[in-house]
């Protein structure tokens, strides 16, 4: 029975882990650069959700500013402001404000 089930594990393993999608900061870095928005969002959520991101504030900047770029200004307000608890930037801090005057909110 152990067999059989050790099997089955193998088996879903060799299946699911090749459209597991894993990204490195060179990665992300990348699909930023290339202003493919969502794909962006993506991936430094998985570097921050996973612990990979080597630094968290300018991962939740460029969340921000995807969500921003896609029009999506109350998705990049609370991404703006995750990556000013990080770092007050001044850049980050207008950009915020950007945001609200965007989403219509004060």
């Amino acid at each position: 029975m152990k067999k059989i089930i050790l099997s089955i594990f193998t088996c879903l393993l060799i299946v699911v882990l090749p459209y597991a999608q894993t990204y490195t900061p060179p990665k992300a870095d990348s699909i930023f650069k290339s202003n493919n928005w969502k794909e962006t969002i993506k991936a430094y959520t998985w570097l921050i959700e996973n612990g990979k991101a080597p630094r968290p504030g300018v991962a939740w900047y460029r969340i921000a500013v995807a969500y921003y770029s896609i029009n999506d200004f109350t998705s990049a307000i609370p991404a703006f402001k995750r990556s000013i608890g990080f770092s007050n930037n001044p850049t980050t801090m207008y950009n915020l404000a950007c945001a609200f005057n965007r989403a219509g909110l004060k």
